[in-house]
């Protein structure tokens, strides 16, 4: 524009006189100084102004308007157009004070010039503005996420603050990038440690930002007909005396799992799950018969392997924990459940690990198992519990347990089931308990209706990992049994030559260290943000402190214990490898 300015003068100066050509020539030199000098102070403002406002840590609403100055300015034809009306004003100014003719006519001249320029500004500005509009409101075509983008990148261009720049920038690649639910390690936290549990639970997940659920379509429990014909009649099962004295304490934190199957074998779970639908009037909303029901809980139990943890007994304890949830915890006040939703949530709990290997998802990945490789590497082992239960009901004799209910209402429970399990996933612990802060954040928050799965998703997934949320007596026998088993899978890895998962490592794990970690890192922020909605839990939670102080005890014993197995190991190498020597 500035040479445009410079070609018009010229052209100006081939129709003047020798005496016109010097006073122009003079005045074109005034001009092209007044402009480089105006262009210094404008830029001098604007760091004056930043400084300012950066040194206000609670900007006034009055000043404002220096921000709107300085984004104005942030545009160089902006800048340019404020030179012009500046450079306008002078000449104004300057025709009224100097009465020279030739110095009017110039004035004149130049001022029919600054208006033309003016006018081509007013034009750009209207074409800007146009196409500002078009591209904010044309969102026909747009997905949310786009929408959400665009206003961003938006706010952006109009943000004059570099550190509020930033922020927004920030902002665009977490929604660009679908990582709203990582979380993030504040600075000052042991970070390594959290570090290591955060990749032990996110390694199968970076596969995919979506859980394979994600396309089911979402069908509410709350669409189940509340009513139901009370007329159905069965026969009630006589559960023996031995069962009956245990089930009594089935809403108590101190149910003693272990010492019931001591005494009892082989029809615990079977048992366990008719005396639950029968105390939530599950069989008559069902229309299903205990003896049938108890079939099915045999047959599950029976698909559970002998595994030192992800056996039969923990698929009691997690359909335990869960009455313990839905009962003691009020949690079928809390989301309104009817007799079906009750009775999903038993049977998720009790075929949520059904015939688990006792190898997790991380391994069978790296392994490239038959579960891998059919599930594509995306929760192969929940998805395996899901699909080898519907195998049961829909292919074995007897077996449906949903058969008498509508065809709605078998669609809505195998959702469901499929989404309480897949939630039990570890890898999606801590997107999962993000998206529930969020939801509980929100003014709209419904645990009866629009967020009812998700509530149920959540204490699954709680009932899961829920040892240490048991008296230490019973959460010590829980954890002996998990890390021998995580143990067996380090032994494994380290045969094939793979990276041996956290805590799988016998050598190098300390029992108690890494279940005040568990504790700390996992276990109670999760269950502090089922408080949110299920306020009754709150009441409960000084159990997590109590046990770390137990396991603070054993920290010196353990260590020990791993001196001792280290050297052991050593010595065992040492053997090993001069058999070799001497082989060769």
């Amino acid at each position: 524009m500035y040479y445009k300015n410079l070609q018009m003068v010229n052209y100006l100066i081939q129709f003047s006189s020798f005496q016109y050509q010097y006073i122009l020539f003079q005045y074109f030199c005034c001009l092209h100084q007044v402009v480089m000098e105006t262009l210094l102070i404008i830029h001098k403002i604007q760091q004056i102004l930043i400084l300012i406002q950066d040194n206000k840590q609670n900007w006034p609403y009055q000043y404002f308007f220096i921000q709107n100055v300085q984004l104005y300015l942030k545009d160089y034809w902006n800048a340019f157009d404020a030179i012009v009306i500046i450079l306008s004003l002078v000449l104004l100014m300057s025709s009224l004070l100097y009465k020279d003719a030739q110095f009017l006519k110039i004035s004149k001249i130049l001022r029919t010039l600054f208006r033309f320029l003016r006018i081509l500004f007013v034009f750009r500005r209207i074409k800007e503005i146009d196409q500002k509009e078009k591209g904010m409101g044309n969102n026909s075509d747009k997905t949310p996420v786009e929408r959400i983008l665009q206003i961003f990148n938006f706010l952006k261009d109009q943000m004059q603050q570099e550190k509020y720049g930033k922020d927004l920038q920030w902002a665009i690649e977490m929604v660009s990038t679908n990582k709203l639910y990582e979380p993030i390690l504040e600075k000052g936290t042991s970070t390594n440690e959290i570090q290591q549990w955060m990749e032990q639970y996110n390694d199968d997940q970076k596969l995919s930002n979506k859980k394979n659920n994600d396309n089911i379509v979402n069908i509410s429990s709350q669409n189940i007909e509340q009513s139901y014909k009370p007329n159905f009649q069965y026969e009630k099962m006589q559960i023996i005396q031995p069962y009956i004295q245990y089930f009594q304490e089935l809403e108590s934190r101190e149910f003693s799992i272990f010492e019931l199957f001591k005494e009892n074998k082989g029809n615990e779970l079977a048992y366990c799950l008719v005396y639950l639908f029968e105390q939530n009037d599950c069989f008559s909303y069902m229309h299903l018969n205990p003896e049938q029901l108890f079939l099915f809980g045999n047959r599950i139990s029976q698909g559970y392997k002998d595994n030192p943890y992800h056996n039969k007994l923990h698929s009691l304890d997690v359909t335990q924990t869960m009455n313990f949830f839905i009962k003691r915890c009020l949690f079928k006040n809390v989301g309104g459940l009817n007799p079906l939703e009750i009775g999903t949530m038993y049977i998720a709990a009790a075929i949520h690990d059904l015939e688990h290997p006792g190898f997790n998802n991380l391994y069978q990945i790296n392994m490239k198992t038959e579960l891998a490789i059919l599930y594509n590497d995306r929760s192969p082992l929940e998805n395996h519990h899901i699909s080898k239960t519907y195998r049961i009901i829909n292919g074995e004799q007897d077996m449906n347990i949903f058969i008498n209910l509508s065809k709605n209402k078998q669609k809505i429970v195998r959702n469901n089931i499929i989404q309480m399990i897949i939630a039990t996933d570890m890898s999606y612990h801590f997107s999962d308990m993000a998206k529930l802060k969020g939801r509980t954040s929100t003014n709209d928050f419904n645990p009866k209706e629009i967020d009812k799965q998700l509530c149920m998703n959540t204490l699954l997934h709680a009932c899961d990992i829920s040892n240490p949320f048991k008296p230490f007596h019973i959460y010590q026998n829980w954890a002996n049994r998990v890390l021998e088993e995580f143990w067996i899978q380090g032994d494994s890895e380290r045969s094939n030559d793979l990276p041996i998962s956290y805590l799988c490592d016998r050598y190098t794990t300390n029992i108690a260290k890494s279940q005040i970690g568990f504790i700390d890192f996992i276990v109670k922020p999760f269950y502090e943000v089922i408080c949110l909605f299920l306020p009754e839990v709150i009441h409960y939670l000084s159990i997590f402190e109590q046990n770390k102080e137990e396991w603070q005890i054993y920290e010196d014993y353990y260590t020990k214990q791993l001196e001792i197995l280290q050297k052991q190991r050593l010595e065992q190498l040492e053997i090993e490898k001069k058999i070799d020597e001497k082989n060769e």
